[in-house]
């Protein structure tokens, strides 16, 4: 699913502004994660780049049978990691379910 590009809170989001509403049904199995940008976009590494969406996305498939919360421990560690010196620069939000 594709998402607003809109921030929210921000002087420029324009105060009537609407999102658009999307639904995905979820079948029993399924997986959620919710995951803030300021997770994907936070630098490290040897090159000081952002971690990005394909390296969550390959620890997330690393890690798909274990339990959630064991998911999220991996990816703070991960993030940790990947971190290192880097200062953080935003906030870093997820959370995630198996339904």
């Amino acid at each position: 699913l594709g998402g607003d590009r809109q921030g929210l809170g921000y002087i420029d989001t324009p105060s009537d502004y609407q999102w658009q509403r999307h639904c995905c049904p979820l079948r029993r199995g399924d997986q959620v994660l919710i995951v803030s940008d300021g997770v994907t976009d936070q630098p490290g590494g040897e090159r000081g780049i952002m971690l990005g969406k394909k390296r969550i996305q390959a620890l997330l498939l690393q890690e798909r049978e274990r339990p959630m919360a064991q998911r999220s421990d991996a990816l703070l560690a991960a993030l940790k990691s990947w971190q290192g010196e880097q200062i953080c620069r935003d906030d870093m939000t997820w959370f995630g379910f198996r339904w």
